[in-house]
């Protein structure tokens, strides 16, 4: 970590996000929303999503870096909450296309 101390904040932000992007497309198809859609579908459909997103917490990480003198880390975790927000609805509008419907054995339940 002490080679990273005189990095640009944007890059190392950059690099954690794009890594953990990948990680988030999985637990996004297996716990969030359901695995109705193939993999090659959710997987080229979120690969936009992830690039914005990256690029858009880049910017705003390195805004607010800039901007406030407070702990980068708090910086850092509010960036990565209303990051976090959008891309969320990001994927269920666009790469799951979620839509809550009744499954066999909620309607089995009802009786």
């Amino acid at each position: 970590m002490l080679m990273l101390a005189d990095a640009d904040v944007r890059i190392l932000w950059g690099v954690c996000w794009g890594v953990t992007g990948v990680l988030a497309h999985f637990v996004h198809r297996w716990f969030t929303f359901d695995d109705r859609k193939p993999v090659a579908w959710t997987l080229s459909t979120a690969v936009p999503v992830y690039v914005s997103s990256l690029v858009g917490s880049s910017i705003t990480i390195g805004w607010l870096s800039d901007t406030y003198t407070i702990d980068v880390r708090l910086l850092g975790l509010l960036n990565l909450l209303a990051w976090g927000v959008i891309v969320w609805l990001m994927m269920r509008l666009f790469v799951f296309q979620y839509s809550p419907t009744k499954h066999g054995s909620q309607e089995h339940q009802a009786e």
